[in-house]
């Protein structure tokens, strides 16, 4: 009996937040709802993956502790690159899944925009 309560509760406040999410794009007159969600969505996750890189530098730093305590793990730092990795070709991968276009991901590099490092 309180399995079944606890369960009809949570339905209950998914409802509810689900009508406070989607009212204030209904209050705007904004009739493409799909539109703000993925503008929404496209925003969350840039935000979360330039907080996941903060949180990576310092995970490089704790393996670097590490490795200076000898206590060095690759399956750490396989670990951390992987994940940057894949936060990194994220949004590429999925403009390319989506839509077949690589022009989106394409990584252009110039060489004269380096610069001299050396240089007075």
């Amino acid at each position: 009996m309180k399995t079944n309560r606890t369960a009809f509760f949570a339905v209950l406040a998914l409802v509810v937040a689900s009508l406070f999410a989607v009212e204030p794009a209904m209050a705007s007159g904004s009739t493409d709802i799909f539109a703000n969600l993925q503008t929404k969505a496209n925003t969350t996750f840039q935000n979360v993956r330039t907080i996941a890189f903060i949180v990576a530098g310092f995970g490089i730093i704790a393996i670097a502790v590490m490795a200076y305590f000898g206590r060095f793990n690759f399956k750490h730092l396989a670990g951390l690159i992987g994940g940057l990795i894949l936060l990194s070709a994220a949004a590429a991968l999925i403009s390319y899944v989506t839509t077949g276009n690589t022009s989106n991901a394409a990584i252009s590099f110039d060489p004269s925009s380096l610069g001299d490092t050396f240089a007075k």
